[in-house]
């Protein structure tokens, strides 16, 4: 991955607290969900309201991802995941806020749920459902630590990148798209793709990527691979969908494709669009070698994906000769839904509103606005020069 600026490392560290990364999500209308909850909001939510199809509210959360917030809200109200709905996933250990929506619900039962680090709030009714990229971005709050620059280097810093970022930032996906802790959802997604799916699931069972949590678990599986019913004995309790996978091979030792589909549909699909990124990266890696410096879409492969004779379709042949796999392969057959037919992406991205809200020696509070499908953590490893080898 390459720097798409000149400008000098800030160093630092992001995520010290929870509070020092905060995402609001900014609506397809361009409303930006506040993560906060004043009085006169309370009021607004308090009074009644017309009743439609669709109960709109905005999710604030502190240190939950989006899924396990909204399957606990749901186990509360005792009602399928299948009827929520939400524009897309926000970072766990953060504060964040998103609109969401529950399907045939009064805003009472929703107003009675009482959840650790979860406020429910801006109730609406709706005749629409909300769906997956129904946003128009995100508007990050970001506080960076521990920078080894004092207040006037760092401003100086901050205000050569803002103007070097204005050409545009390398459109890599984050480390979060390969799994926060463990990078390793793309290299499951690729067994999956080549229908290895006792490999795809050893992976994602065993393989421990240098990471603590589980790592014991993990590599006794490794060593006693066959004994699923004495290793569900050992394995973490908070490892859910790992706990999910080893029960049921407990139960049919040979059946993978049973065990990975008993894994959530966007869980299954979270590995396959993995690899699309991974893939799209290493596009993004030998276009900058090549010298492409303008903004251009760049294809993320699929089976309907065409391929030409230009210098992006070849460099993507090229990378996927190297990788061992075929557009065909993202056809699977044995498990249609995790079919992907590809789409394209922007090479380069631009952040919006850049702003310092606070600086002094070795801190700086910063916010910015990006569009839908941009990473934060790729405009901070930019501005921070991070070489984190993930």
């Amino acid at each position: 991955m390459y720097f798409s600026t000149s400008t000098t490392g800030l160093g630092g560290k992001i995520k010290s607290f929870p509070e020092d990364f905060i995402v609001e999500e900014i609506t397809e209308e361009k409303r930006i969900l506040s993560a906060n909850y004043g009085i006169i909001q309370r009021i607004i939510d308090s009074l009644p309201r017309k009743r439609k199809d669709y109960l709109h509210f905005t999710l604030v959360k502190r240190n939950w991802d989006t899924i396990s917030a909204l399957r606990e809200l749901t186990r509360r109200l005792h009602i399928s995941l299948k009827r929520i709905g939400y524009a897309g996933n926000k970072d766990k250990f953060a504060i964040t806020a998103q609109r969401c929506s529950i399907w045939k619900m009064d805003v009472s039962e929703v107003r009675r749920i009482k959840l650790k680090d979860i406020i429910i709030k801006d109730f609406d009714y709706s005749d629409k459902k909300i769906e997956i990229g129904m946003l128009y971005g995100n508007r990050f709050t970001v506080t960076i630590r521990e920078i080894p620059h004092d207040k006037n280097e760092i401003a100086a810093i901050l205000h050569e990148f803002m103007k070097s970022s204005e050409h545009g930032i390398l459109n890599y996906f984050g480390i979060q798209r390969f799994g926060d802790k463990r990078s390793v959802n793309h290299l499951v997604g690729k067994e999956i793709l080549k229908h290895n799916f006792k490999e795809a699931i050893r992976i994602f069972l065993c393989e421990t990527d240098g990471v603590e949590y589980g790592k014991e678990a993990r590599e006794y599986l490794a060593r006693n691979w066959g004994n699923f019913k004495e290793v569900l004995k050992i394995f973490p309790t908070h490892l859910k969908p790992e706990r999910t996978i080893i029960a049921h091979l407990s139960k049919y030792p040979n059946d993978y494709v049973g065990a990975l589909r008993k894994l959530p549909k966007f869980l299954r699909l979270i590995f396959v669009n993995s690899y699309q990124s991974y893939l799209f990266n290493l596009t993004l890696d030998k276009l900058w070698e090549n010298g492409m410096r303008k903004n251009v879409k760049v294809p993320m492969v699929g089976y309907n994906l065409k391929l030409g004779e230009d210098e992006i379709s070849c460099i993507i042949k090229e990378i996927m000769r190297r990788e061992g796999i075929g557009l065909e392969d993202f056809k699977v057959k044995s498990m249609p839904e995790m079919s992907v037919s590809g789409s394209e992406r922007d090479y380069l991205f631009f952040p919006e509103n850049f702003e310092i809200l606070k600086i002094s020696d070795n801190l700086v509070k910063v916010r910015f606005i990006l569009k839908k499908g941009c990473y934060a953590t790729t405009l901070l490893r930019e501005l921070m020069k991070s070489e984190d080898g993930k």
